[in-house]
């Protein structure tokens, strides 16, 4: 169910954990030391009675091929291609009262005796598909996560780019078949902005150079087996687990948009798109922790959707994932102003990936020592609740 009110009088679900595993990234790196605000604490698992209170723990993709297979096997590396694609994984539990069915003693005295149990309830929502078909569904087996693909309700995808787009034409077939092999008959939704899909181009050396392949059409999704829900406003999603926006406010002087960035109109011509309206991110509330963002590419400023995150969702920003969008000489000079904005938020984790770039990791690891990492493709984090 689809609710368009804003989540701030809604209220999202708040929820007890979520997974993310990234199925497409800029970068492979499954060896590296974490961060310290994501390195797990030895002989603390899921199971365990002591509570890991990191808000994030980061499992290597090295680790988890050892831990899964036994072995190193070179040939399950993931890999690496210029887009993203996640796999979000919500968890909240639910209270359900029910007649504790006791031996009358209640039923005679005039009272009801009840009893009060909790359940978790898990949502699953994949963000973006990535740039290429291959890569998408050769890394989703590669991390053994076709086993989840059936529990998969709703796709988002973030803008009409095709290094998020391109993806979902291995994505959404793969996923409608396993539902229907374990019969599930209810159609995926596919998440998409209300504006008409369009042919993106960059501009270099004074030509215009266009996007390939096309972004997918909804006729073309539709035909792949989904739902195509189109959206102009934010809205709640999966059982209440996410909130994906509408059109990002520009508020920061910094953030302008992509230079050189143009979309092909129905005549044929190229005009200039900076601002990249239809882009949109998805966030979620952690109990206890506040709201975990996430933004794909953050055309509109990684800032401007932190802050909006922020006010619709009234709650700390604990959790920054993504794009940043800081990559090339057209946007490197807002970094600075960038670093000091997320200051001022202070969340708890930043892990940014595919469009960041390395000169804004280095700077954010410099500044951030404890609690910025980088994305990497095969990667599995865990936000706990408190």
């Amino acid at each position: 169910m689809i609710c368009q009110t804003p989540p701030k009088i809604l209220g999202l679900n708040e929820l007890t954990r979520l997974t993310i595993y990234n199925i497409v990234d800029n970068e492979s790196d499954g060896i590296s030391s974490p961060c310290p605000c994501v390195k797990p604490i030895r002989g603390i698992t899921r199971a365990s009675k002591t509570k890991d209170k990191r808000p994030c723990v980061y499992t290597q993709e090295f680790a988890s091929l050892i831990q899964r297979d036994g072995e190193l096997n070179m040939e399950k590396m993931c890999n690496a291609a210029h887009g993203l694609s996640l796999l979000l994984i919500a968890e909240y539990e639910v209270h359900t009262t029910s007649d504790s069915g006791d031996d009358g003693k209640a039923e005679d005295s005039g009272d009801k005796a009840f009893s009060s149990t909790r359940e978790t309830v898990t949502e699953y929502v994949l963000f973006d598909g990535g740039p290429d078909p291959d890569v998408w569904r050769k890394n989703t087996h590669k991390l053994g996560l076709t086993g989840l693909l059936q529990h998969i309700d709703t796709v988002v995808l973030s803008h009409y780019h095709s290094d998020h787009s391109n993806g979902l034409r291995a994505a959404v077939p793969e996923i409608c078949q396993t539902r229907k092999e374990r019969g599930n008959e209810t159609p995926l939704i596919v998440d998409l902005h209300h504006k008409p899909i369009s042919t993106r181009g960059l501009k270099s050396r004074g030509k215009i150079y266009p996007m390939t392949p096309p972004n997918p059409s909804v006729a073309e999704l539709e035909s792949l087996g989904a739902k195509v829900q189109l959206h102009k406003k934010g809205h709640v999603t999966c059982g209440g687990c996410f909130y994906v926006s509408g059109e990002i406010p520009r508020k920061t002087s910094f953030e302008t948009g992509l230079t050189g960035h143009f979309t092909q109109i129905k005549d044929g011509h190229w005009v200039p798109d900076a601002d990249i309206l239809d882009e949109r991110y998805i966030a979620c509330k952690i109990r206890g922790r506040g709201t975990v963002v996430i933004s794909a590419c953050s055309h509109a400023g990684i800032i401007n959707v932190c802050q909006n995150a922020k006010e619709t969702i009234d709650s700390k920003i604990t959790a920054v994932v993504g794009g940043f969008h800081l990559s090339g000489s057209s946007v490197e000079g807002r970094i600075e102003a960038t670093i000091q904005s997320l200051e001022e938020l202070n969340p708890d984790v930043l892990l940014a990936g595919h469009c960041t770039g390395w000169k804004a990791k280095a700077a954010l690891v410099k500044t951030f020592e404890f609690t910025f990492q980088p994305l990497a493709v095969g990667g599995k984090y865990v936000f706990n609740s408190m």
